[in-house]
């Protein structure tokens, strides 16, 4: 009876711990939503120079699918998209800016930064696009 007793409740103990066990596994694991990603365009200044205010509209074109994003809300020298599709994508940027040479001189101009091709998908996504003065 003991011997009976005591395989029962090994029983029991082994199930237990197995539920346990998949309710750790399976409820436990972080759900993504792989499609989407956060984007920021940074444009970067020539060395020595620091852009004071910068304004444009940056266009974002998926090549798969040719959706396109703007947005004209620049953060210093960074716009930033929150939600955009992953892939393959082509930018335009063009705007107007006050900036400081490395001289030191603070002088006004217009500008234009782009690519044809950047691949965005990390989480969040980083192309840094070097400016053209003009």
């Amino acid at each position: 009876m003991k011997r009976l007793i005591q395989a029962a409740t090994g029983r029991l103990l082994l199930v237990a711990l197995l539920m346990v066990g998949a309710l750790v596994t399976t409820s436990c694991h972080e759900e993504h939503d792989d499609y989407y990603t956060t984007l920021s365009v940074n444009i970067v200044m020539p060395q020595g120079s620091t852009a004071s205010q910068m304004q444009g509209t940056v266009k974002l074109t998926n090549l798969n699918n040719k959706q396109s994003y703007s947005s004209s809300t620049f953060d210093g020298t960074t716009v930033t998209f929150t939600k955009v599709l992953r892939g393959a994508y082509s930018i335009d940027v063009e705007g107007s800016l006050r900036y400081t040479d490395s001289n030191g001189t603070v002088r006004t101009g217009n500008f234009r930064a782009a690519t044809s091709y950047c691949e965005v998908l990390g989480h969040p996504a980083l192309v840094p696009l070097d400016i053209i003065m003009l």
